[in-house]
């Protein structure tokens, strides 16, 4: 896994600006690939992705 550099600034940061964190975090990480290959029981909307639906979850928990 490549480093992420940051940096402290005087910039005013809003609450979506750690959800880019995350984001890169988790592009630069194998879990989209991990999610995709986890087996689910029958759901109401298979066409949705299981990487979908964990970074949803992911992203709502980082805005809070």
């Amino acid at each position: 896994m490549r480093k992420i550099e940051y940096f402290a600034s005087d910039e005013r940061l809003i609450t979506p600006s750690g959800l880019s964190l995350v984001g890169q975090v988790l592009g630069k990480s194998d879990l989209i690939k991990k999610a995709n290959r986890m087996r689910t029981e029958k759901r109401s909307q298979p066409q949705i992705k299981n990487c979908d639906i964990l970074l949803s979850m992911i992203g709502l928990l980082s805005l809070g």
